[in-house]
C-alpha cells in the first residue's frame, strides 16, 4: 500500500500544520489520544526555539477533535530537573489550558512494564502509564540532528514515553534495534514533523527557521521523508531502514505518496551524518 505524507511550508505555524493535516483527509477515529510533543531539545540548548511550536499541538488537536477523538492529554518527559519550566517557555502550559488538553509530565508518572513480542534485544520496558491508557498515540518531533541516532524524529521522539524508573539510557545500546524495538510495540497512528525551527548539529548547535510541517499515518513514511528533506537517504538511517524491513511501514521514497509540496522545494543541506555531532539526548 502507498503511504500518503503531506508537506507543508508558511511562517504561520498554526495554518500550516492544518493545511498539512487536511491533505491527509479526515483523521482516523480514536476514542481518545496522547500528543507526544518533545521539549528535551529546550533544557538542552536553552532556548524555546529548540522545541516544536504548541500551535502544531493544537493545530493537530483541532484536527483529531474534528474527526471524533474525544478525551486529549499531552506531554513529556524531557528528564529534565524541571519539566515544567520547559511546559511554561516553550508555550505548552498556556495552549493546553486554552484548549482543555490534559498536560502531563511523563517523568512524574506511573509506569507500566510491557513485554515486546519478537523484540531484536528490548524485550521488555517501562512504559508510562497514560499513554498506555489511550487508544491513539501522536508522535509530535523537532527535527535535528543527532549523536546516537544521526536524526531525531517522530521515531526517537517517543523514547519520552519511558518511565524514568525504568533507566532510559538502555534504549542507547544497540539504539537502532531498540528504538526499532520500542515503536513496534507502541505503534503510533498520527505523526507529525514539527519544522518551525530545525538544528543542524553537524553545523551549529543554534536553531534555524525552517517554517515546514510533514505529516502522515505511516510512521516509517514520514521519518523517512524528513530525512530526505534533511539530505540524507533514509535507508542509510539504521533505526528507519530496519523499521521499514520488519514491515512496521515503508522507508522506500518509491512508495511513498507525497503531497503539498515536493522534496525538491524544501530540501535542506544538513552536515555530513557524524560530522561534528556531540552526544545528545
Amino acid at each position: 500500500m502507498i503511504a500518503k505524507v503531506a508537506i507543508a511550508q508558511g511562517s504561520d505555524v498554526y495554518e500550516r500544520t492544518r493545511l498539512c493535516l487536511e491533505m491527509l483527509g479526515k483523521g482516523e477515529g480514536m476514542k481518545d489520544a496522547f500528543l507526544k510533543f518533545n521539549t528535551a531539545p529546550f533544557h538542552i540548548f536553552g532556548t524555546s526555539k529548540a522545541a516544536g511550536h504548541p500551535d502544531t499541538v493544537r493545530a493537530v488537536a483541532h484536527y483529531l477533535r474534528e474527526g471524533g477523538t474525544g478525551r486529549l492529554q499531552a506531554g513529556d518527559g524531557p528528564g529534565a530537573a524541571d519539566p515544567g519550566k520547559g511546559f511554561r517557555e516553550c508555550g505548552y502550559t498556556q495552549m493546553c489550558a486554552e484548549e482543555g488538553i490534559e498536560l502531563m509530565d511523563l517523568d512524574a508518572d506511573e509506569v507500566e512494564q510491557i513485554d515486546i513480542p519478537g523484540a531484536l534485544s528490548l524485550h521488555r520496558i517501562g512504559i508510562v502509564a497514560s499513554v498506555q491508557a489511550r487508544q491513539g498515540l501522536v508522535s509530535i518531533a523537532w527535527m535535528r540532528t543527532h549523536g546516537y541516532t544521526s536524526i531525531s524524529l517522530c521515531m526517537k521522539n517517543l523514547v519520552g514515553v519511558i518511565g524514568p524508573s525504568s533507566d532510559r539510557s538502555t534504549i542507547h545500546e544497540p539504539f537502532p534495534e531498540r528504538i526499532t524495538d520500542l515503536v513496534s510495540a507502541l505503534r503510533p497512528g498520527l505523526s507529525v514533523i514539527d519544522g518551525t525551527t530545525g538544528l543542524d548539529e553537524g553545523v551549529s548547535r543554534t536553531p534555524v527557521p525552517l517554517d515546514l510541517t510533514v505529516a502522515g499515518w505511516d510512521f516509517v513514511a514520514v521519518d523517512a521523508v524528513g530525512t530526505a528533506i534533511m539530505g540524507f537517504d533514509p535507508m542509510e538511517i539504521e533505526h528507519i531502514s530496519l523499521a521499514h524491513e520488519r514491515g512496521l511501514g515503508t522507508a522506500d521514497l518509491n512508495e511513498i505518496e507525497i503531497v503539498g509540496r515536493s522534496l525538491g522545494e524544501v530540501r535542506q543541506k544538513y552536515a555530513p551524518i557524524g560530522e561534528g555531532m556531540g552526544e545528545s539526548r
